[in-house]
């Protein structure tokens, strides 16, 4: 199996892919694509751990997104944002992974957009078989994700397609 995550400050961004073996052909397939949402009391580095629990004892391996910095005008957001990002992802790989791997987002996503590129994921996702993404909350519930978060599960599908298929176009 392989896990892919896009960590935020509010949540994660997590695609799951298994090796598909009853084909002829062994191929990959996304069974799980969702924004799992941290609790607003509490530490999210703990959070992070915690959820991901389950999935980390039973994967091989991790993609996962880490924080780059932007100068000049490519500068954008809060800047102490990435070093809460970067606690996050520090967390993430403290688990029993398999193997991870370390991407920065101009790696696998260039100078596209953000805009242009979630609509690409969003269509690459349903030619996956990704038709809805969910959100899921710290309680274990979960409900239809707003579109205005989904842009973290599609970069964490995004990640893992870009691993797994080489870069997205």
């Amino acid at each position: 199996m392989l896990v892919a995550i896009d960590p935020g400050v509010n949540g994660l961004g997590v695609a799951e892919f298994q090796r598909d073996t009853i084909k002829a052909v062994s191929d990959w397939r996304c069974t799980r694509c969702v924004y799992v949402e941290f609790s607003p009391i509490g530490n999210p580095h703990s959070q992070a751990v915690s959820l991901l629990v389950a999935i980390g004892n039973r994967s091989n391996e991790l993609v996962l997104e880490w924080p780059q910095v932007y100068s000049g005008r490519a500068r954008k957001g809060d800047q102490d944002d990435i070093l809460r990002l970067a606690a996050i992802d520090g967390a993430i790989m403290t688990m029993p992974w398999g193997g991870v791997r370390l991407v920065t987002p101009h790696e696998w996503k260039g100078a596209v957009p953000a805009d242009i590129m979630t609509e690409r994921l969003r269509a690459k996702a349903r030619v996956w078989g990704v038709e809805k993404i969910k959100r899921v909350f710290p309680d274990g519930s979960s409900d239809v994700c707003p579109t205005y978060l989904q842009h973290n599960a599609l970069d964490a599908f995004g990640l893992g397609v870009r691993h797994l298929c080489g870069p997205l176009r």
